[in-house]
């Protein structure tokens, strides 16, 4: 607790730019609200992410009045996007950590980073491990499903890994190869969802992995109602607008009114 609050204090009105391009944070900023709260078992706030290098009118709806670069290059505009750390009684290394989900900024990886690094200064002898949770409530989606559209495998890739001839045709040195399946005709795939959800559970197979080659990400999407949802196997995702006692994953109890994800934080003390 004392360590994730001096990480708070340190963060309450420092601004960071996140430029490790080894992360893929290139103009992204960072910072945590000033209005966090610490508690016993529980540090809750805002981590506040936005972009920069981008230039935009600002527009009053009001009176329709225009802003000319009322968004320059230098400046960022943040959202805020809520956490929550809460430590269990009975473990002082574990906790868990919710961050509110965006689709346009990654809430966990800056955090993630930026954490890591921090007490990697603070203390030689401290170790962070920061794991997504998974949960078993994506196999009740795929087995209520009216069909199974699509089957996705996501992992780094170049295109000239495919044919050397297009290394002059394409200059990034960072992008995603994608395997898809779709069934013929508009059909449905036919899931076995007890054999994936076996699968799922077996700790010696991984979605991560298959026959020797790394996925960054495995995909599923399915159709019901005419609407479709696609769920991660790999990260086990499924949205959490629902009750979840922290204490006792995945029963019920503290309601969040968020998309939020669920992670297992763990704090390691080398002696």
């Amino acid at each position: 607790m004392d360590l994730l609050c001096k990480f708070c204090k340190h963060y309450e009105s420092n601004l960071e730019k996140l430029e490790d391009k080894d992360d893929q944070l290139a103009n992204v900023t960072f910072a945590l609200s000033p209005d966090w709260k610490p508690s016993e078992r529980i540090v809750e706030g805002n981590l506040y992410l936005g972009n920069f290098g981008v230039v935009r009118n600002i527009v009053d709806t009001q009176d329709g009045k225009r802003q000319e670069r009322g968004r320059d290059l230098d400046d960022s505009e943040e959202r805020p996007l809520y956490f929550l750390i809460y430590m269990p009684s009975g473990n002082a290394s574990e906790a868990y950590l919710l961050l509110e989900h965006s689709q346009r900024y990654g809430a966990k990886k800056p955090f993630k980073v930026v954490l890591q690094s921090w007490v990697q200064r603070y203390s030689a002898n401290v170790i962070v491990e920061i794991d997504r949770v998974k949960t078993s409530d994506i196999f009740p989606k795929l087995r209520e499903a009216d069909r199974t559209v699509r089957f996705r495998l996501e992992k780094d890739g170049l295109p000239d890994q495919v044919h050397d001839e297009f290394d002059p045709v394409f200059d990034d040195d960072e992008m995603k190869q994608v395997i898809e399946f779709r069934p013929q005709d508009g059909g449905d795939m036919d899931v076995d969802v007890n054999e994936l959800e076996a699968w799922f559970n077996d700790s010696e197979r991984s979605f991560e992995t298959i026959d020797g080659v790394s996925y960054n990400n495995v995909k599923i999407t399915i159709e019901k109602n005419n609407s479709e949802e696609t769920i991660s196997i790999t990260k086990g995702e499924a949205k959490m607008r629902r009750n979840i006692e922290l204490g006792r994953l995945p029963k019920r109890g503290i309601y969040l009114f968020l998309q939020t994800y669920l992670y297992k934080l763990i704090i390691t003390l080398i002696s």
